[in-house]
């Protein structure tokens, strides 16, 4: 059955719940017409609505199933008044004028005021540029009114969900509908979430577009390479067979689609060997521009202190410090317990003593540049580390991000440390070199090469270390880290992986075997438990379970962060009023970067990976408190079944891409047999690496050493290196 209209003014509400998208509602119309659905808002008694969607019968009676609600034209005098009073109380309509308004001209009158203004005397005495503001609104109220339907009828059964209308509307306006009837492809290099290639397709043929359209093939292209797993550069073959398999057409032309994207820079294209590769045209230029800003830094002296107060540090660090400050561009690498935050201290402290210049210290995201703030204060350094994006001052746009600082508007700061580095992609780190002033300011990269790749395409610190150019490489260990750090290394170099049978100070990383997922699930009940009754750990602080898998399989992040949940936050009576998944006190985590609103209704950022703690669930309305070093908590509000629940998770379990660039007193790293295409020998590598004082590792130590033999760091494709050593450009 088709979808079809119902319009009425609302009554009021019969019951309604929080729900992923708003809240979901039994309601009835003046009418005396029952509706039944999930709105992005809460519907206003006296207003009047356009329900899209079908009749249905119910043990109720008759029912009116919608599938998406907008506002409507008013009919009633209620309904009119409170729509007057609504849209225009702000720029001169009273209560008493809207009354009046109705008496002059009945149902008509919100016409009269939009196309007619000066025949209303109701508003005779609002002052002329009020008069004009309403004509506006009103006018503006009703094209969006007819947009937001228009698109629901368009995007029905199609996938799209229910906040993809409002996101159409926020971005386009009142053209929204017609720019996504004519080109739905639009939604998906708008950015508009949840638009991906499939569905704006199937929404593209279900309009009648023709299935051979050049430009269809070519975003088919473009996706297929924004899609590849960390590589910047693909196989043309493979792309070409894609853009086969996809659109399906007799007539489909992938070579001819290639060269028209390349042409409109949004591909681009490198022949080596024999072989045409393919690019988006920003994954290439961001290649391009960091291969270019790290020669230019490598080719000249470092504003470096000429002397370092070398106290405290052995000859191997001294010498891994010279060799990587030879230039205005250095990398310090090393495992842990090497030394690496020690040293940077020590060069922090000359480069403040030196008077060398502004300093500025920043990490991939909001989480590792906390740590990295904690880390500086534990050495003596009075100084705090940034995001990269909030370095640069970067903001969100349609075309991803953009910076305020950049190559026409360079950093003020003679000296740039970044730490963990190994997690920055290309294009970050081509921004970041990009507002580096090539000739006055130096940086240094400090990382671990041997941790997970970036989550973003491109293996910076790998391609960057082949030069073996300003390196200074950290190997001794100097941090008594036991057995983790030793289980690194072996890890590092394909070793089996030493273990204590009882855990100590020294002997601190230990396999608690188990055959099978039920026996690894009563491993960790067990664990915690034991945890528990001994009471000399903060369960929630100072333990962290890592997995690798978000949602497959009996050992996914989701079951065992419910579990966990069950174990130490089960649910107790205060708990009635809780309805979704998080309970007062839950351990939470965020998964996107953005600004939340707070309990000040401002906003507060929080990063990807950052915890935090549940401080009230009630009703669906969730306070989540998440602390910042030297500042105070930041106490964050959302709905849970709204948009922004989507962003936060339980945190009893993450996986180890989350854990980067945080570390805990004590990590349980979960073997799961099942995740062989994500565990290996960087995921393993960087789990036992989170450890700061015991690890235990949950599972067979067969299937941890048999995935940890896995390399898949060196299979990143990239042009990086050949570009710095100045081989063929892109055509």
């Amino acid at each position: 059955m088709s979808l079809t209209e119902l319009t009425g003014d609302f009554a009021g509400t019969n019951y309604s719940k929080p729900s992923d998208n708003g809240v979901w509602l039994v309601g009835r119309l003046a009418s005396g017409d029952v509706v039944t659905g999930e709105s992005a808002e809460r519907l206003v008694p006296g207003a009047a609505y356009r329900f899209v969607g079908k009749w249905e019968s119910s043990r109720y009676g008759k029912q009116f199933k919608f599938e998406h609600v907008a506002e409507a034209e008013p009919i009633s005098r209620q309904a009119i008044v409170s729509f007057l009073t609504r849209y225009c109380g702000k720029v001169g309509m009273t209560l008493n004028r809207a009354h009046r308004c109705f008496e002059e001209h009945g149902s008509d009158c919100i016409r009269m005021l939009r196309e007619h203004p000066e025949g209303v005397r109701a508003i005779s005495s609002v002052d002329e540029e009020n008069r004009v503001k309403i004509t506006s609104i009103l006018a503006t109220e009703k094209r969006f009114m007819q947009v937001k339907i228009e698109l629901a009828l368009l995007l029905e059964g199609k996938g799209f969900s229910k906040n993809t209308i409002d996101e159409c509307v926020k971005k386009w306006g009142i053209r929204a509908s017609g720019i996504v009837k004519g080109d739905p492809f639009k939604m998906m290099t708008g950015k508009i979430k949840g638009a991906g290639f499939k569905r704006c397709d199937n929404l593209y043929l279900s309009l009648g577009h023709p299935a051979d359209g050049m430009k269809r093939q070519v975003l088919c292209a473009w996706d297929f390479i924004n899609r590849s797993n960390g590589d910047t550069w693909v196989q043309q073959a493979e792309v070409s067979q894609a853009v086969r398999s996809a659109v399906a057409s007799a007539d489909v032309n992938p070579k001819q689609a290639i060269k028209i994207g390349v042409r409109a820079r949004m591909l681009a294209a490198k022949d080596v060997d024999g072989i045409r590769w393919l690019s988006t045209g920003r994954r290439a230029d961001a290649e391009r521009s960091l291969a270019e800003t790290a020669k230019t830094l490598w080719s000249r002296p470092g504003n470096w202190p000429t002397k370092m107060n070398p106290g405290g540090m052995s000859d191997h660090q001294k010498a891994a410090m010279e060799k990587c400050l030879d230039s205005g561009f250095g990398l310090l690498i090393g495992g842990p317990g090497v030394g690496k935050t020690f040293c940077v201290a020590h060069l922090i402290k000359a480069c403040q003593s030196s008077g060398a210049g502004a300093i500025a210290i920043a990490a991939p995201t909001g989480k590792a540049a906390v740590r990295a703030s904690e880390m500086m204060q534990q050495n003596g350094v009075k100084a705090f580390a940034s995001s990269i994006h909030s370095l640069l001052r970067g903001k969100m746009t349609d075309d991803g991000w953009t910076f305020f600082y950049d190559r026409s508007n360079p950093l003020p700061y003679r000296i740039v440390i970044i730490d963990e580095f190994s997690m920055v992609d290309v294009e970050l780190a081509a921004a970041l070199f990009e507002a580096i002033d090539p000739q006055r300011t130096s940086i240094l990269c400090v990382g671990d090469q041997h941790q997970l790749s970036p989550v973003g395409h491109g293996a910076p610190l790998r391609d960057l270390l082949s030069f073996n150019r300003c390196v200074g490489e950290l190997e001794e260990i100097r941090r008594n880290s036991g057995l983790i750090v030793h289980a690194c290394r072996a890890i590092r170099d394909g070793n089996p992986i030493p273990s204590a049978e009882k855990l100590d100070d020294v002997n601190n990383l230990m396999f608690v075997h188990s055959w099978n997922s039920s026996g690894t699930i009563k491993a960790i009940k067990d664990l915690f438990q034991s945890l528990k009754a001994a009471g000399k750990r903060d369960i929630f602080d100072d333990v962290q379970v890592l997995v690798p898998l978000n949602t497959q399989g009996p050992l996914a992040r989701e079951t065992i962060a419910k579990i966990l949940q069950n174990e130490l936050n089960p649910i107790r009576k205060e708990d009635e009023d809780a309805v979704g998944v998080f309970r007062k006190g839950d351990k939470i985590i965020c998964l996107s970067n953005d600004e939340y609103p707070n309990k000040s209704k401002e906003t507060d950022y929080v990063a990807n990976g950052e915890m935090g703690r549940v401080a009230s669930a009630e009703k669906g309305e969730i306070i989540a408190e998440f602390p910042l070093f030297s500042a105070p908590t930041r106490e964050i509000v959302f709905r849970e079944k709204g948009p922004l629940g989507k962003s936060f998770a339980l945190g009893y379990a993450i996986t180890a891409h989350k854990s980067q660039g945080s570390q805990w007193p004590v990590i349980v790293v979960i073997a799961d047999p099942a995740a062989g295409r994500v565990a290996s020998r960087a995921w393993h590598y960087t789990s036992v690496s989170r450890a700061s004082e015991r690890c235990l590792i949950i599972g067979d130590k067969n299937v941890v050493e048999a995935q940890a033999r896995k390399v898949d760091v060196e299979r990143r494709k990239t042009f990086l290196v050949e570009l710095i050593n100045e081989s063929k450009g892109t055509k």
